[in-house]
């Protein structure tokens, strides 16, 4: 019998121990708060656009302006959560293509935070520096799959790709990220 409990201890005390070191146990805490980044964002359309954007969300609200490229700095738009389009100066407007949430650049970081504080990972890969997830999401039968790789230590997110019915439409790499704590 005390054979039987030593077992169960040594067990339970193996199950805490992984419980612990689980790397993407805090990631939907960590980003479930506010967050401001800029990343630089290229959309491997016909042709391929490259954008920096700066993205900021607060109290739920995402808004990104747009860096760079020149021709078109400075606009600002609030991304409508779980849709495609944006409000900008009070008028709403559709993306129209693609339809897809999170597959144009306007709403690609409001995708990717989503998919971190609310969807668990498909897959995940541990390296030395690095961890890798990736997510993946479905609308109106076309799949969506993000591939996201954070630093392994401060769980800062460093780039992604993203994926639409297998085809890599953009890449992201985040030159700054600040998280907030939700309060």
């Amino acid at each position: 019998m005390l054979k039987k409990l030593a077992v169960l201890f040594l067990i339970i005390l193996v199950c805490a121990g992984c419980a612990k070191t689980d790397p993407l146990g805090n990631l939907p805490d960590k980003y479930s708060g506010d967050i401001t980044c800029t990343a630089a964002v290229c959309a491997l359309s016909e042709p391929a656009c490259e954008y920096t954007l700066s993205f900021a969300r607060k109290d739920g609200t995402d808004t990104i302006e747009v860096l760079a490229p020149e021709s078109v700095a400075g606009i600002t738009a609030t991304v409508e959560q779980g849709s495609a389009g944006v409000s900008y100066e009070g008028k709403y407007l559709d993306t129209l293509l693609p339809y897809y949430w999170g597959a144009s650049p306007i709403d690609a970081l409001s995708a990717l935070f989503d998919a971190v504080k609310d969807l668990t990972p498909v897959w995940y890969d541990l390296s030395d520096k690095t961890l890798t997830a990736e997510y993946l999401s479905s609308y109106d039968n076309a799949e969506i799959r993000h591939k996201l790789t954070f630093d392994r230590e401060t769980l800062a997110l460093k780039s992604a790709e993203a994926e639409l019915d297998g085809t890599l439409i953009m890449i992201i790499e985040v030159q700054s990220l600040q998280l907030y704590e939700n309060n």
